[in-house]
């Protein structure tokens, strides 16, 4: 952990997404179940879809939000949050839908330990609306997951 800007972690948390959809997108390519390479690619592109909200996110904030510091931000990195996930070559679906929950709670964790942090109200706002984002994305996760379950 160390000093940085709101900007800075927005920006991390871009390539975070980036980087996930570029690494699920990997996964699927060497799958040959059809269900999970299919599951596969709707988390990738759910993931650059998510960078682009974040990018969107940004464009839109105040200056004053983005030039916030933080004297200790988490990381944000992939390889991070891929760390304590114990994956095997045989992924199924259940692993896949816990992938894409882990990413998920790696991200509600990171953006409420920023809004802790955060000492004006705009910025602690601002990652508490990330982290309620984020809350609501692994909803849609679960629920589409099941239904290509029962597919």
């Amino acid at each position: 952990m160390r000093f940085q800007t709101t900007r800075e972690l927005l920006d991390k948390t871009r390539q975070f997404h980036i980087e996930a959809s570029e690494y699920l997108r990997r996964l699927s390519q060497a799958k040959d179940q059809k269900r999970v390479m299919m599951l596969l690619d709707y988390l990738a592109r759910h993931e650059q879809k998510l960078a682009e909200n974040v990018e969107h996110f940004e464009e839109d904030a105040r200056p004053s939000l983005l030039n916030a510091w933080f004297d200790e931000a988490p990381e944000i990195s992939l390889e991070e949050a891929l760390e304590s996930l114990k994956l095997h070559d045989g992924l199924d679906m259940e692993d896949v839908i816990r992938l894409g929950m882990h990413l998920g709670d790696y991200l509600i964790w990171a953006f409420e330990y920023l809004a802790e942090q955060a000492e004006s109200e705009e910025v602690r706002d601002a990652f508490t609306n990330l982290a309620g984002m984020a809350q609501a994305d692994k909803r849609i996760l679960v629920r589409d997951s099941n239904m290509l379950q029962d597919f």
